[in-house]
């Protein structure tokens, strides 16, 4: 790290905007999991004032969605969309650090809702997962998503038919007792701003249903997609960590089940049991226009995925219609009621 870190000070203070040399850097700290032989994202300080995030993994899908939130914010009339700037280099990458804070005003928090339904609506349509309240964050009254390695995610069979918005991880769950969703960490109290995040959802939805060919054009903000590697999350991270900690041999009779065919679960746990045992949370992939596994970088079950993430992004985009614009509303309108419900169990923050 600290030696890309000096190979790449020149483009990095460009990218960042300093203007003055960057520094030495101050501070070092993990921030998530260890992956692939301890491999961690990493919070760097500099002396210069700037923070940023070290990703040890291609960052192509940060770019992507960079690409796409511009084109958003430019069809749906809600103006500039925050987004981290990046430094993409082979194999690694890094992206500036942008400090989460509330908005100033009420005003400034029906802003962040509005613009956080359109930005859910792409979320929604590009099928990613994980954004929960670490992954989105509010930026004065700028909803950020701060990585976005599951965008394209492979459909699991047993969920073909679910809303991806209900799957994405953005609103909360009725079966668990704390909120950990996206709109939680957003807006603590989302019911008083509901009207304005179905408003901005409206928005995103219907820019991108009327320009919906521009998107994977040769030219369009999706370029690229096709042979980007994402992030395939097969049970929740906790249950790992817990497995660790316990010393249990995996997986252990609590483990959530795999949402798979039969076929592929062997080389799964398999590919688990060799992480586990090195310090490592499991690490699984796909990539975009392909139907196979992936873990630590190579193919372990062909042909897992009944179709390709990219192949049903483009279908969906093809047969977007009100009448599911109507479907995703309802699941938003039963947001409020999950959220104040999930507040009455935890009491006071």
């Amino acid at each position: 790290m600290t030696e890309r870190l000096e190979r790449d000070r020149p483009r990095l203070a460009v990218t960042l905007g300093a203007r003055r040399p960057l520094g030495r850097v101050t501070s070092l700290r993990p921030a998530g999991d260890a992956h692939r032989d301890g491999r961690r994202v990493t919070k760097l300080r500099i002396e210069s004032g700037l923070t940023v995030i070290y990703k040890p993994r291609p960052v192509g899908l940060e770019v992507i969605w960079g690409r796409a939130v511009g084109w958003l914010a430019a069809r749906s009339g809600l103006g500039p969309f925050r987004t981290p700037a990046i430094l993409a280099r082979t194999g690694y990458g890094w992206i500036e650090y942008l400090r989460p804070r509330r908005p100033a005003s009420p005003a400034g928090e029906e802003r962040l809702a509005r613009r956080a339904g359109a930005l859910l609506a792409l979320l929604d349509i590009l099928e990613v997962r994980d954004v929960h309240r670490d992954n989105l964050i509010a930026v004065g009254e700028q909803p950020v998503l701060v990585d976005a390695e599951t965008l394209a995610h492979p459909r699991f069979a047993p969920f073909e038919r679910v809303p991806s918005l209900a799957l994405s991880g953005f609103v909360p769950s009725p079966d668990r007792a704390d909120d950990r969703s996206g709109l939680g960490g957003l807006l603590p109290d989302p019911a008083p701003h509901l009207g304005a995040l179905i408003d901005g959802y409206r928005l995103g939805f219907g820019a991108i249903a009327r320009h919906r060919t521009e998107l994977l054009g040769p030219r369009g903000a999706l370029r690229g997609l096709a042979g980007q590697p994402t992030r395939v999350i097969l049970r929740p991270t906790e249950s790992y960590s817990s497995g660790m900690k316990r010393g249990l041999e995996w997986p252990g009779p609590d483990a959530p089940p795999l949402p798979l065919p039969t076929r592929c679960r062997g080389a799964i746990v398999a590919a688990e049991r060799r992480a586990l045992a090195r310090g490592d949370v499991p690490l699984f992939q796909a990539i975009a226009s392909k139907t196979d596994l992936l873990s630590d970088g190579r193919v372990i079950v062909p042909g897992c995925f009944r179709r390709s993430a990219l192949s049903w992004i483009a279908d969906r985009l093809e047969r977007l219609s009100p009448l599911e614009e109507a479907a995703n509303l309802e699941v938003l309108q039963g947001t409020a009621a999950v959220a104040a419900l999930a507040r009455l169990a935890l009491g006071p923050r």
